[in-house]
């Protein structure tokens, strides 16, 4: 039973490999530019969201959070920090956390959905 595992993972590994080997040889660096891409109109960047708006937004996910009951207890810290770090006029350090807390906040509510269906499958039948 060992040796047929390892035998798996040996296998497992050489596939792994071979796609690394190949993926990194399947379209060659180009450092040319073609006439389409030295003709097409340059794409402005998005407009920064405020900081304001992230911290709202963050405020508003963990809210949906914590109706499923799965909220974190790092959002709420996080929001909280960027609160402060804005009240003290440190925008960059509010943004970070702003910014942390809508990711972590959009992930405890992706947890939420996943474990909605994934107890279905622990349950002993």
């Amino acid at each position: 039973m060992v040796q047929q595992a390892e035998s798996r993972l040996s296998a497992l590994a050489l596939v792994v490999l071979g796609l690394l080997v190949l993926g990194g040889c399947s379209q060659p660096e180009s450092t040319e530019t073609s006439s389409a891409e030295e003709q097409a109109p340059a794409v402005e960047a998005a407009p920064e969201v405020s900081v304001d708006a992230l911290i709202a937004e963050a405020e508003e996910l963990y809210q949906q959070a914590k109706e499923k009951e799965h909220a974190w207890i790092v959002t709420s810290r996080s929001i909280a920090e960027a609160k402060e770090a804005l009240a003290a006029g440190d925008e960059a350090t509010a943004r970070q956390a702003a910014e942390k807390a809508v990711m972590t906040a959009e992930a405890s509510l992706k947890q939420a959905e996943d474990e909605a269906l994934a107890w279905q499958s622990r349950v002993p039948k």
